[in-house]
């Protein structure tokens, strides 16, 4: 069995507890043997936004492709 999950909470490179308890289920499912995808559903910021990050001093989210086991299949 494959499970497909688009998920909009996910853990990215400023907060590694973003989404934790999507990355604790996907853990479960590693551990009992559930071959899974999880998609991180985020859009590029555009130019703009990026300019109004910066000057807030906010990061931009990028989310990561594995956190304790856990992959994330980013659609780059």
């Amino acid at each position: 069995m494959k499970v497909l999950v688009l998920t909009n909470l996910f853990p990215f490179e400023g907060n590694l507890a973003s989404g934790i308890f999507i990355t604790k289920r996907l853990e479960q499912c590693v551990k009992l043997g559930i071959d899974y995808t999880a998609v991180p559903v985020w859009f590029e910021d555009d130019w703009l936004i990026r300019f109004a990050r910066r000057l807030l001093g906010k990061e931009q989210i990028n989310p990561i492709k594995e956190l304790n086991g856990v992959q994330y299949s980013r659609l780059d």
